[in-house]
Protein backbone atom coordinates (compact mmCIF):
# COMPACT_ATOMS: atom_id res chain seq x y z
CA UNK A 1 0.00 0.00 0.00
CA UNK A 2 1.46 3.24 -0.74
CA UNK A 3 1.72 6.26 1.54
CA UNK A 4 0.93 9.44 0.59
CA UNK A 5 2.37 11.03 2.74
CA UNK A 6 5.53 9.99 0.73
CA UNK A 7 7.48 13.15 -0.33
CA UNK A 8 11.11 11.74 -0.85
CA UNK A 9 10.83 7.59 -2.21
CA UNK A 10 13.78 5.21 -2.27
CA UNK A 11 14.84 1.80 -2.38
CA UNK A 12 14.41 0.63 0.76
CA UNK A 13 13.27 3.85 2.80
CA UNK A 14 11.27 6.82 2.56
CA UNK A 15 11.42 10.27 3.66
CA UNK A 16 8.52 12.28 5.40
CA UNK A 17 7.71 15.33 7.65
CA UNK A 18 7.82 13.75 11.06
CA UNK A 19 3.91 13.50 12.77
CA UNK A 20 3.28 12.97 16.38
CA UNK A 21 2.36 8.82 16.30
CA UNK A 22 6.55 8.81 15.09
CA UNK A 23 6.95 10.34 19.14
CA UNK A 24 7.74 6.69 20.21
CA UNK A 25 9.91 5.81 17.78
CA UNK A 26 11.75 8.63 18.17
CA UNK A 27 12.53 8.57 22.15
CA UNK A 28 13.44 5.32 21.43
CA UNK A 29 15.89 5.38 19.30
CA UNK A 30 17.41 8.30 20.61
CA UNK A 31 17.69 7.17 24.04
CA UNK A 32 20.55 5.66 22.95
CA UNK A 33 24.23 7.20 24.38
CA UNK A 34 25.99 5.34 20.71
CA UNK A 35 23.29 7.02 18.76
CA UNK A 36 23.68 10.84 20.12
CA UNK A 37 27.34 10.48 21.15
CA UNK A 38 28.28 12.61 17.88
CA UNK A 39 25.25 14.92 17.47
CA UNK A 40 25.06 18.31 19.38
CA UNK A 41 21.48 18.97 19.81
CA UNK A 42 19.88 15.80 20.98
CA UNK A 43 20.12 15.66 24.94
CA UNK A 44 20.52 12.46 26.60
CA UNK A 45 18.96 11.05 28.64
CA UNK A 46 15.72 12.41 26.08
CA UNK A 47 12.80 13.93 28.15
CA UNK A 48 9.61 12.30 27.96
CA UNK A 49 8.18 15.51 25.99
CA UNK A 50 11.10 15.75 24.20
CA UNK A 51 10.06 13.97 20.62
CA UNK A 52 6.66 15.92 20.72
CA UNK A 53 8.49 18.87 20.94
CA UNK A 54 10.91 18.19 18.53
CA UNK A 55 8.03 17.53 16.01
CA UNK A 56 6.30 20.49 16.67
CA UNK A 57 8.76 22.37 16.19
CA UNK A 58 9.85 20.42 12.66
CA UNK A 59 6.09 20.99 11.61
CA UNK A 60 6.68 25.05 12.47
CA UNK A 61 10.22 25.15 10.46
CA UNK A 62 9.03 23.31 7.29
CA UNK A 63 5.70 25.77 7.33
CA UNK A 64 8.37 28.49 7.51
CA UNK A 65 10.85 26.89 4.70
CA UNK A 66 13.59 27.41 7.46
CA UNK A 67 14.40 23.88 7.70
CA UNK A 68 12.91 20.88 6.03
CA UNK A 69 12.87 17.64 9.01
CA UNK A 70 12.24 14.36 7.63
CA UNK A 71 11.27 10.71 9.39
CA UNK A 72 13.55 7.87 7.49
CA UNK A 73 10.88 5.53 7.62
CA UNK A 74 11.97 1.54 6.69
CA UNK A 75 9.55 0.07 4.04
CA UNK A 76 9.69 -3.15 5.18
CA UNK A 77 7.96 -2.43 8.43
CA UNK A 78 6.90 1.29 7.85
CA UNK A 79 8.27 2.32 10.77
CA UNK A 80 10.99 5.61 11.72
CA UNK A 81 14.21 4.67 11.68
CA UNK A 82 15.99 7.82 12.01
CA UNK A 83 15.90 11.53 10.94
CA UNK A 84 16.95 14.16 8.37
CA UNK A 85 17.14 17.30 7.62
CA UNK A 86 18.20 20.62 5.54
CA UNK A 87 18.39 22.98 8.52
CA UNK A 88 18.88 26.93 8.60
CA UNK A 89 17.95 27.53 4.84
CA UNK A 90 19.91 30.49 3.40
CA UNK A 91 17.58 31.35 0.74
CA UNK A 92 19.34 34.67 -0.10
CA UNK A 93 23.07 32.39 -0.72
CA UNK A 94 20.67 29.12 -1.34
CA UNK A 95 22.45 27.02 1.17
CA UNK A 96 21.80 25.29 3.98
CA UNK A 97 23.10 22.50 6.31
CA UNK A 98 22.27 18.84 6.17
CA UNK A 99 21.84 17.06 9.57
CA UNK A 100 20.88 13.63 10.60
CA UNK A 101 20.66 11.01 13.39
CA UNK A 102 20.00 6.57 12.83
CA UNK A 103 18.93 3.89 15.21
CA UNK A 104 21.67 1.76 15.95
CA UNK A 105 19.47 -1.17 14.90
CA UNK A 106 19.95 0.48 11.45
CA UNK A 107 23.46 0.99 11.09
CA UNK A 108 26.02 -0.18 8.48
CA UNK A 109 22.95 -0.67 6.08
CA UNK A 110 23.14 1.96 3.77
CA UNK A 111 20.14 3.48 5.10
CA UNK A 112 21.35 7.06 5.79
CA UNK A 113 23.68 7.09 2.29
CA UNK A 114 20.42 6.69 0.66
CA UNK A 115 18.56 9.01 3.04
CA UNK A 116 21.53 11.77 2.08
CA UNK A 117 21.15 10.66 -1.82
CA UNK A 118 17.48 11.51 -1.82
CA UNK A 119 17.91 14.67 0.47
CA UNK A 120 20.45 16.20 -1.40
CA UNK A 121 18.34 15.26 -4.86
CA UNK A 122 15.42 16.86 -2.95
CA UNK A 123 17.29 20.22 -2.15
CA UNK A 124 18.98 20.55 -5.46
CA UNK A 125 16.35 20.16 -7.12
CA UNK A 126 12.80 20.96 -5.55
CA UNK A 127 14.30 23.67 -3.48
CA UNK A 128 16.81 25.24 -5.80
CA UNK A 129 19.82 24.78 -3.26
CA UNK A 130 23.31 25.82 -4.41
CA UNK A 131 25.39 24.40 -1.70
CA UNK A 132 24.90 21.92 1.10
CA UNK A 133 27.04 22.09 4.14
CA UNK A 134 27.58 19.10 6.64
CA UNK A 135 29.54 19.71 9.82
CA UNK A 136 30.54 16.42 12.16
CA UNK A 137 32.62 16.02 15.06
CA UNK A 138 36.02 14.72 14.23
CA UNK A 139 36.09 11.13 15.07
CA UNK A 140 32.72 10.19 13.50
CA UNK A 141 33.76 8.04 10.64
CA UNK A 142 30.22 6.99 9.93
CA UNK A 143 29.41 9.72 9.02
CA UNK A 144 32.24 11.05 7.21
CA UNK A 145 31.69 7.97 5.23
CA UNK A 146 28.09 8.65 4.29
CA UNK A 147 28.71 12.07 3.20
CA UNK A 148 31.88 10.95 1.45
CA UNK A 149 30.02 8.53 -0.37
CA UNK A 150 27.15 11.15 -0.92
CA UNK A 151 30.15 13.25 -2.68
CA UNK A 152 30.71 15.78 -0.52
CA UNK A 153 34.24 17.08 -0.38
CA UNK A 154 35.71 18.20 2.76
CA UNK A 155 36.52 21.36 3.02
CA UNK A 156 38.48 22.07 6.31
CA UNK A 157 38.41 22.09 10.40
CA UNK A 158 37.19 24.00 12.83
CA UNK A 159 39.79 24.34 15.45
CA UNK A 160 37.79 23.04 18.90
CA UNK A 161 34.56 24.96 18.01
CA UNK A 162 32.25 22.52 19.51
CA UNK A 163 31.64 21.53 22.97
CA UNK A 164 30.21 18.58 24.08
CA UNK A 165 29.83 16.51 27.63
CA UNK A 166 32.43 18.96 29.09
CA UNK A 167 35.21 18.42 25.72
CA UNK A 168 35.81 20.44 22.99
CA UNK A 169 35.60 18.85 19.81
CA UNK A 170 37.11 19.74 16.58
CA UNK A 171 34.53 20.20 13.52
CA UNK A 172 34.79 19.01 9.81
CA UNK A 173 32.78 20.83 7.20
CA UNK A 174 31.83 19.41 4.00
CA UNK A 175 29.82 20.32 1.48
CA UNK A 176 28.29 19.55 -1.64
CA UNK A 177 27.18 21.89 -5.11
CA UNK A 178 24.87 20.60 -7.80
CA UNK A 179 28.27 20.53 -9.89
CA UNK A 180 29.82 17.49 -7.58
CA UNK A 181 27.05 15.15 -8.60
CA UNK A 182 26.94 16.48 -12.41
CA UNK A 183 24.54 19.09 -12.47
CA UNK A 184 24.33 22.20 -13.61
Amino acid sequence: MEDKRRVLDGKRIYLRPLEEADADDITENVNDPEVVKWTLLIPYPYPDDGAIQFIRMAEKSMLERSSYIFGIILKKSDRLIGVISLDKVEWTHRVSKIGYWLGKDHWNNGYMTEATALLTAFGFEQLGLFRMEAVILEGNVRSAKVLTKCRFRKEGIERSRYQKDGRRFNGTLYSLLPSDLGRG
